[in-house]
């Protein structure tokens, strides 16, 4: 059940839906097997911590850096999930480099996703 609700975490992160072709420049999200053999935790993926080490020195070798680790969806996973900036800017060559290593579960450009807001009413009074 717990690998279930990891995969449609992901799948619901990188699930672009039709009306949003557009992305941020420069960004991928990213998730990454666990390095170690210490399970990732809250501390781990901390500033300082082992994981946190690893993914911004992981990210440094392909010319990125880490905007984002998100904590509870790498916590839930043992994985890491992390949103990186290209530093060239060139997003799909970031992404292509994530490709091609076999620690990346899953990758994908960070695409723009707007949620439509209606304005309430409010019946009756002035």
């Amino acid at each position: 059940m717990r690998f279930a609700a990891i995969i449609f975490a992901v799948l619901a992160v990188f699930a672009v839906p039709a009306f949003a072709a557009e992305n941020i420049p420069g960004e991928v999200l990213a998730v990454f097997q666990n390095p170690g053999v210490n399970d990732v935790t809250a501390e781990s993926i901390a500033e300082g911590g082992e994981h946190a080490q690893w993914v911004n020195e992981t990210a440094e070798s392909l010319d990125a850096e880490v905007v984002r680790i998100y904590e509870s969806v790498s916590v839930a996973g043992n994985e890491i999930m992390v949103l990186l900036r290209a530093k060239s800017g060139n997003a799909e060559a970031l992404l292509e480099e994530l490709g091609e290593r076999s620690d990346v579960k899953a990758a994908s450009l960070n695409y723009i996703r707007q949620r439509v807001r209606h304005k309430k009413t409010h019946k009756g009074g002035k």
